[in-house]
């Protein structure tokens, strides 16, 4: 006759593995100490195995409870799978989201305006900063998700698309032509700033950095006013429909990933559904504005 294991019993057995003992996993799992060690009674009841053995005043796994726990996470792994399969108006939770300024005012409003249809429950708090900034809050646990240009962390990162560095000058302007060449840049530090000037230098290309700002509407508004000459992604001119154009007669410029940042930790549903939007949203071929 087929027995039929708890799952909750199974995931504080997993916890208690991986955090190293029974008050930890208790904590971890929103239980009391007694009531896990009441779990795994009951578990190794219905296993009918030892899974645990006393080394002095603790408690280790036996070596059957080691070779039950790849079992054990497995068990979890699809169980997790099917319930996210559940309709997705069930999802409930709270998301903190940062996201970097080139896609915060366009394409940002329209995304999540899109998500909140089919996620109508998931509220999302959204910070626009640098990916400097973002990274670190995140670093600090003061996010969940970040949606930043490449940076070296130690969060877990997932591309979501490579994008082209463009040059942007006013529409039907020669700025491009004056000599030094007028730039509008955003602070450093900057990728952008950083690309542009050792593009420029390694083409032997004077320039002059007529304004700098920490606000990119602030650079944007200023190449569209014709005071010099920024650089971003396509995405951005594609999406934002300024009255600015590409500049092709400059140096190139490299591309730049843009990545989905979370940190190395369980998340909630809602934290994986959303990360699960932005790769196939983001990540597909073509302007995002599209979406």
């Amino acid at each position: 006759m087929n027995k039929n294991l708890n799952m909750d019993c199974i995931r504080s057995f997993v916890s208690i593995v991986e955090q190293g003992n029974f008050a930890k996993a208790a904590t971890h799992v929103g239980r009391t100490a007694a009531a896990i060690s009441l779990q795994m009674e009951r578990l190794q009841g219905q296993l009918g195995i030892q899974l645990f053995q006393k080394d002095g005043r603790n408690r280790v796994v036996t070596p059957s409870g080691q070779e039950f726990f790849e079992h054990a996470r497995a068990i979890l792994a699809q169980n997790d799978a099917a319930i996210r399969l559940a309709d997705p108006r069930d999802l409930t939770g709270a998301i903190r989201l940062g996201i970097v300024q080139d896609f915060a005012d366009d394409f940002f409003p329209k995304a999540l305006s899109s998500f909140s249809e089919v996620f109508k429950n998931i509220r999302i708090n959204v910070i626009v900063e640098r990916s400097e900034n973002l990274l670190e809050m995140l670093e600090n646990s003061a996010l969940d998700q970040v949606i930043a240009f490449r940076h070296t962390t130690d969060a877990k990162a997932t591309l979501l698309r490579e994008s082209e560095m463009i040059w942007l000058g006013k529409a039907d302007t020669t700025i491009a032509d004056i000599t030094p060449l007028q730039l509008v840049l955003m602070d450093g530090p900057c990728q952008f700033r950083k690309a542009a000037l050792k593009s420029l230098g390694d083409a032997g290309v004077a320039w002059d950095v007529k304004l700098a700002s920490a606000s990119m509407s602030c650079v944007t508004a200023a190449a569209e006013a014709g005071l010099g000459v920024a650089v971003r992604t396509a995405d951005v001119l594609e999406s934002k429909k300024l009255n600015v154009s590409r500049i092709t007669n400059l140096p190139p410029l490299p591309s730049i990933n843009l990545q989905l940042y979370t940190r190395g930790e369980d998340h909630s549903p809602a934290i994986e559904k959303l990360s699960e939007y932005w790769v196939a949203q983001m990540g597909r071929p073509g302007p995002i504005a599209q979406l």
